[in-house]
């Protein structure tokens, strides 16, 4: 929708392939150096900072502005949140390997999992009727 053809896609696609292995050889050397809980919450707190240029690329688009740009600035914007995940990652596991006991390790992460997809397969059904009512609403004002 901002202006990407097949080669933006493509690329846009295959960054997290490339770009999270990178980041996780990053970390790695990151947590022989630092806590992995401020590992976590600095590339956490910029990967959630990455966001907001990528929601700006909307803007621009809309107005018209850098419009040629657009497709590269998302890939770019889009590889840094992917190898910041690259770098949160190694260090969550290894956290998380650390706080829960070995032995309740495989119970509750098959808990924590079966949550997250109960939750996500709600969240999805809920945005499925609030589409249709949505699609309704516009459709019968059309023919006012």
């Amino acid at each position: 929708a901002i202006g990407a053809n097949s080669f933006h896609i493509g690329a846009l696609s295959s960054v997290s392939g490339l770009v999270s292995p990178i980041g996780q050889l990053f970390s790695s050397k990151l947590m022989e150096k630092h806590s992995r809980k401020k590992i976590m919450i600095g590339a956490k707190s910029l990967q959630n900072f990455f966001w907001l240029p990528i929601i700006a690329l909307a803007y621009l688009f809309w107005k018209g502005i850098i419009g040629l740009y657009l497709p590269y600035l998302l890939i770019i914007f889009y590889a840094l949140i992917i190898f910041l995940s690259g770098i949160i990652h190694p260090a969550w596991f290894s956290w998380m390997g650390d706080l829960v006991p070995e032995i309740e390790r495989g119970k509750y992460f098959a808990k924590r999992n079966t949550l997250a997809g109960f939750v996500g397969i709600l969240a999805l059904f809920f945005l499925i009727i609030l589409r249709l009512r949505v699609l309704f609403c516009w459709a019968s004002a059309q023919f006012l």
